[in-house]
């Protein structure tokens, strides 16, 4: 009879399935929380509202390229920062190239430091140097990335060559040594600058800073108008015109060479653009009085020195874009 009962407790007519499945389940459910708390987590995407930006060393910054978004698609940049000392030594190298009549490789330099050193006192130098070296290099034979060769052409003149390359007949000449603009040769090989300029005035700084392609190519000091007269906003360079005549309020004439002519030896009409207002009568013109040079002391025009306006006048053609703010 034990046996019996012994065998009977052993067997039962109904086995537990439904209470292993319950518990293989919740074992499992076990297993995964754990597995999940103890694996290395991804960063995941954060909304920068709120979020807590990353500390990034400014040495890393000096170091690493940094990619930036552009229209879509992303393109790898220098980092512009320069460790302190770098500027100065940077500087002293291009100033080097330039001593050895490298002009180009140190005009590459300059444009550098202008990119990458924010220090505002070997900007300001490095921006007078490079100034003068731009003039050399466009207003010589000397070649330059922004230059193209061209040989004159049967039929060729060099006002029409000036306007296929929207240049002035004063750059091609003074830039290729031709001195009878009637006489050239078939033949002949030109360097044209091509380069887009475009102009900048601070009425405050009374300063006048012109940059090709985007870049700074010269700085120059100018006078503007008194009490704050000179019109602010966007302009073009129109007409031009060497030894002009002045214009006066009452409509007299006083031409060219009369001591009462107050217009210098080059003149360049402004014409408003965009929602500037129209103006009439302002320009960028010459002075015999260059004490007025770095004040506001004018009608309201931009006066500069007579060989600083006579300079620019070779580089403007028609169409240069002028923006005039504080």
């Amino acid at each position: 009879m034990k046996v019996r009962e012994i065998d009977h407790f052993r067997a039962p007519s109904r086995k537990p399935w439904l209470l292993l499945v319950i518990l293989g389940v919740m074992a499992l459910i076990v297993l995964y929380r754990h597995w999940s708390n103890t694996r290395p987590m991804r960063p995941s995407p954060v909304s920068s509202f709120g979020a807590e930006k990353p500390v990034v060393s400014k040495k890393t910054v000096a170091s690493e390229p940094v990619i930036v978004a552009d229209s879509g698609r992303t393109r790898k940049r220098e980092a512009v920062a320069v460790k302190d000392g770098e500027g100065r030594a940077l500087l002293n190298a291009a100033k080097s190239r330039e001593s050895a009549g490298d002009l180009v490789g140190a005009r590459a330099g300059y444009l550098d430091i202008l990119r990458r050193d924010k220090n505002a006192e070997i900007a300001a130098e490095t921006q007078n140097l490079l100034g003068n070296v731009n003039i050399r290099l466009a207003l010589t034979p000397a070649p330059m990335p922004e230059k193209a060769e061209y040989v004159i052409q049967s039929g060729d003149f060099i006002q029409k060559i000036a306007r296929e390359f929207g240049v002035t007949t004063d750059l091609i000449e003074r830039s290729n040594g031709i001195k009878d603009p009637d006489v050239i040769k078939i033949g002949d090989r030109l360097r044209i600058l091509k380069g887009k300029f475009a102009v900048g005035v601070s009425t405050v700084r009374n300063e006048l800073v012109v940059y090709m392609n985007g870049e700074f190519f010269k700085r120059y000091a100018v006078g503007t108008g008194k009490y704050d007269k000179t019109p602010k906003g966007t302009f073009v360079v129109t007409q031009k015109e060497k030894e002009p005549p002045w214009w006066q309020p009452n409509g007299k004439v006083v031409p060219f060479g009369d001591k009462a002519n107050i217009l210098g030896t080059r003149w360049m009409t402004l014409r408003a653009t965009g929602s500037t207002p129209d103006v009439r009568g302002y320009g960028i013109h010459g002075t015999w009085d260059e004490s007025t040079i770095g004040k506001s002391e004018s009608a309201g025009c931009i006066r500069m020195k007579n060989r600083d306006v006579e300079e620019l006048y070779v580089l403007l053609p028609p169409g240069t874009p002028v923006t005039i703010g504080e």
